[in-house]
């Protein structure tokens, strides 16, 4: 008897300590309020100061393409006449007034534009001189910070241009049982 008593004691405690919390997301968003303030859809992003970016050249030329695409050249030891060309990613920095450096086409002023607008203008800028260029532009050094009550808090970096609230939460590791 005293054992059965004490085994039920042992289970009801078992039982009731194990509770699991569950998060509601967007528990008191009021959507109908919500849809006139944030129109999200056709958001593209801006080129800033200190943005890095990729901007690769291709052509159906393809040797044609290659000045515009800037290769990484190593040299082997001295003495030896060996010279090594690779395809490398080139990235090039936005500074602090706005502009990159383009090879062949100089100075450009690459701030408040989008990665379409600059790939236009850089394809406008080469077409004289390549048969059906494509530009391709791409940011490097996209990243987001979250903070609060999530798992891993901090910097995250992002391979796409677009991330939900939802992504980098999941991306943080989730909330905590704390956050709301």
């Amino acid at each position: 008897m005293k054992i059965n008593v004490l085994s039920a004691i042992v289970l009801l405690l078992v039982v009731s300590s194990c509770s699991t919390s569950k998060t509601t997301y967007f528990e008191n968003l009021d959507i109908e309020e919500m849809s006139g303030k944030m129109d999200v859809g056709n958001y593209e992003l801006r080129i800033a100061p200190d943005d890095m970016l990729s901007i690769t050249v291709s052509s159906v030329v393809p040797d044609a393409a290659a000045p515009y695409n800037l290769p990484a050249v190593s040299y082997s030891e001295p003495g030896k006449q060996e010279l090594t060309i690779v395809p490398n990613l080139q990235v090039y920095t936005v500074d602090k007034n706005g502009y990159i450096y383009f090879p062949i086409v100089g100075r450009i002023r690459a701030e408040g534009m989008t990665r379409n607008e600059l790939s236009k203008f850089i394809e406008d800028k080469i077409r004289p001189e390549l048969k059906d260029p494509f530009v391709l532009v791409q940011f490097m050094n996209f990243k987001v910070v979250v903070l609060g009550e999530v798992k891993t808090p901090g910097q995250i970096s992002v391979q796409t241009e677009r991330m939900s609230i939802l992504d980098a939460i999941g991306a943080a590791g989730d909330l905590t049982i704390y956050g709301e």
